[in-house]
């Protein structure tokens, strides 16, 4: 950290109900500072040990010269994660994955961010435990007021129009998920 001069965690986890802007805040940070984002879904790759692979190419400096290539990995829906090379649907290779994210925390790497909705799986759980191993950032259902309003500003910048009665129908069926939200808005939204 070249701010404050304190140590940072390399791995984050960013924990919260869907749609509520974690890849996008994990994204918009990591572009700011100039990072390439390598985006992985842990549901698709879905084993420490393919996890494991992704982070060895991508975390340390990587190409030649005065200016090596800045890498950072987002691994969404890590929660997800099921099975290992073996098709063994129990500990999918989860405990590898943890013990080579708690190695990394004395290491000089890119950044890890690790996104999830649920914190209960095993694995996570093991991370969550250690605080020194990954940094915690939990993200909550966007509120009733701050939905209208994002949602207000949306329908005004696309030159349309929508009543109040539809953004209220729409609010409550997204239950603070903001993307299901615009996602429905497109529905009701007159262009």
């Amino acid at each position: 950290n070249k701010v404050s001069g304190k140590k940072v965690e390399p791995v984050a986890i960013l924990n919260g109900p869907a749609g509520v802007g974690k890849t996008s805040a994990a994204l918009a940070v990591l572009q700011e500072f100039g990072f390439t984002v390598v985006e992985v879904n842990g549901s698709d790759v879905n084993t420490g040990d393919r996890l494991i692979t992704v982070l060895q190419k991508n975390i340390f400096s990587v190409g030649l010269g005065a200016k090596p290539k800045k890498n950072a990995v987002v691994i969404d829906e890590v929660d997800g994660m099921y099975g290992n090379e073996q098709g063994d649907a129990g500990d999918c290779g989860a405990g590898a994955f943890v013990t080579y994210l708690t190695s990394l925390k004395d290491k000089r790497c890119s950044p890890v961010i690790l996104i999830a909705n649920d914190m209960k799986p095993k694995h996570l759980r093991a991370l969550k435990a250690d605080p020194t191993v990954a940094l915690r950032l939990n993200f909550y259902p966007i509120v009733e007021h701050d939905m209208q309003e994002f949602l207000n500003n949306v329908v005004r910048k696309a030159n349309s129009k929508c009543s109040l009665e539809t953004l209220r129908t729409v609010m409550k069926s997204a239950n603070g998920d903001l993307r299901a939200a615009l996602t429905q808005l497109q529905l009701f939204v007159r262009c």
